[in-house]
């Protein structure tokens, strides 16, 4: 029983830490597109039109969404 609790709790420590990077992740991608969008020629097409409409994620809207995870990603909860 407590070997079972120790592996859930390891997962769940995983689980949260990839998160956090994949978080991280997103907002340094975020600034880098900014910034390559920035540096782009103006004038004629931009090559970055499909990025300029839908934002850096493909969604546009909110670029710091994070969707999290699934429940079958994430461990259940036991208390």
């Amino acid at each position: 029983m407590a070997r079972r609790q120790v592996k859930q709790n390891v997962q769940r420590t995983l689980a949260i830490e990839l998160q956090k990077l994949s978080l991280a992740f997103r907002k340094q991608q975020k600034a880098y597109l900014t910034k390559l969008r920035q540096a782009a020629p103006t004038g004629g097409g931009s090559s970055f039109a499909v990025l300029d409409e839908a934002g850096p994620s493909g969604r546009g809207g909110d670029d710091d969404f994070d969707p999290g995870f699934s429940d079958m990603q994430a461990p259940p909860q036991t208390l």
